[in-house]
């Protein structure tokens, strides 16, 4: 009887031991489950942030590659003043109606061209005879040694730069801006690039003159005291501009005035970049 009850008690212990054997097993087992599961979570979740920044890097670098350089020039900050340091080219004696390509020479100077002015009218500067053919946007009408000339428009200095820099193993880009509002020409400036820009001497008044009707019926009318510079400075503090004139030399303007002069003469411009 003892021997019954001694036995009955091994087998209560057995049962117990052996509960708490498969307790701690399937513990283990939720454990390890457990880790798996967190570190495959980790894992996808880590890939997953890994493949969104490498997505989302390739994507920023391919659209700053495929942005246009000039457009990136024209859209860029216009802090309150700007000044770039260059020296004006005078256009007088030589040229006395040739204030667009000397203007052009100042910049291809600052740039670091070593070419003159007279070399750029004699080789590079589209020139015809008035008369109906050609208009100030297709050709310099009249020569620039002559002081009765009329003159040309942003097309014309546009392509004389560009035959230029045809030749040159260092080349820029020449662009016609026109039809860009000042604040544009601003950009340029606070960037550090020098604009030809179309205006009249000391800032007068233009009145247009009809000379003759070309071919096509149209009139052919010439602005008085036409002129073209370059920009090279402003200050919206001081409300003015630096230019470089090339019959005044280096030059402080108005702003307002000049803004208005430049709407006038049909906010033309001419930029050369890199």
């Amino acid at each position: 009887m003892d021997n019954h009850k001694s036995g009955g008690k091994e087998d209560s212990g057995s049962k117990k031991k052996n509960n708490g054997g498969c307790l701690l097993f399937v513990l283990l087992i939720i454990c390890v489950a457990t880790v798996v599961l967190a570190w495959k979570f980790r894992d996808k979740s880590g890939t997953a942030d890994v493949s969104a920044t490498v997505q989302i890097t390739q994507t920023t670098e391919t659209e700053s590659e495929t942005k246009d350089p000039l457009e990136i020039i024209l859209s860029g900050d216009v802090p309150s003043s700007h000044n770039i340091n260059i020296e004006a080219v005078l256009q007088n004696p030589e040229l006395p109606t040739g204030c667009e390509i000397t203007s052009l020479t100042t910049v291809l100077n600052y740039w670091g061209y070593d070419v003159d002015k007279c070399d750029l009218a004699d080789n590079y500067l589209h020139k015809e005879s008035g008369g109906g053919e050609y208009t100030m946007y297709e050709a310099f009408l009249g020569t620039p040694y002559d002081s009765n000339a009329f003159g040309c428009y942003a097309p014309v200095i546009k392509d004389a730069a560009g035959k230029y820099m045809a030749r040159q193993p260092e080349k820029m880009q020449a662009a016609d801006i026109s039809g860009n509002s000042i604040e544009k020409v601003y950009a340029c400036v606070a960037q550090g690039y020098p604009v030809v820009i179309w205006s009249t001497m000391n800032l007068n008044e233009p009145s247009w003159t009809t000379y003759w009707t070309n071919e096509d019926g149209t009139k052919f009318e010439f602005p008085s005291y036409e002129h073209c510079m370059v920009i090279n400075g402003y200050n919206k503090n001081d409300n003015t501009v630096e230019v470089c004139d090339p019959m005044e030399g280096n030059t402080t303007y108005e702003m307002d005035r000049f803004e208005e002069i430049y709407k006038e003469m049909g906010s033309q411009a001419v930029l050369l970049y890199k």
